[in-house]
């Protein structure tokens, strides 16, 4: 028998645009990452590695909704829908190459109103302190991820998840259920991009 759940792992302006996936351009595409400006940059993402014996279970994984901040000297500027390139996969091409950094999140329940952020000129500071919380007792689960894009010829952004999965093992002669699985001072929210030194101030049960 295996449980698979899921708990929090720290345990989510002037000339702000945004930009929807464009139609693939075939090969080649997204080329101009060698900071010409000589077309668009497209910073291709994928999914960090996990090692488990228990398998992939529903929702484990970075499908879904796409979204990516662009920041430039400190400010967000930009939000990106997700696009597909025909030799990078799945990722964003950015219609500048001006930006230091690029945010990307994944998971509808913990998505903040980027537009708004980026209307009211959100620092990378107040945006780094962002958190995702609890849902029905649950913690939101989400991938986060981020990449420098100063110099980067072939940029990549590689998510990560926002909740600690835990597989618990049972072996029995026969047959075994479990009604209830707790976590007692669980962290009942996360930095929406992992943070070594976060200490969480909300802590309780949380269970499954």
């Amino acid at each position: 028998m295996l449980l698979a759940a899921f708990a929090a792992a720290g345990v989510v302006a002037p000339g702000c645009s945004e930009g929807g996936p464009e139609p693939d351009a075939g090969p080649g595409a997204g080329s101009g990452g060698d900071g010409s400006g000589s077309g668009p940059l497209f910073v291709a993402v994928r999914t960090a590695d996990y090692e488990s014996e228990g398998g992939p279970v529903a929702g484990d994984d970075a499908a879904g909704r796409l979204r990516a901040c662009l920041f430039e000297q400190g400010r967000m500027t930009a939000v990106y829908d997700a696009a597909d390139d025909a030799q990078a996969g799945v990722g964003f091409r950015l219609d500048r190459t001006t930006g230091d950094r690029l945010y990307v999140l994944s998971g509808d329940a913990a998505m903040p109103d980027l537009e708004a952020l980026c209307q009211a000129g959100t620092t990378e500071r107040e945006w780094l302190a962002l958190t995702a919380g609890t849902a029905e007792g649950l913690p939101l689960r989400f991938f986060s991820g981020h990449g420098d894009l100063t110099g980067a010829a072939a940029p990549e952004v590689v998510l990560t998840r926002g909740t600690a999965r835990l597989d618990l093992h049972i072996r029995v002669v026969g047959t075994a259920s479990v009604e209830r699985l707790t976590l007692d001072g669980a962290a009942l929210h996360t930095p929406l991009f992992g943070d070594e030194a976060f200490a969480p101030t909300q802590r309780g049960e949380v269970s499954f």
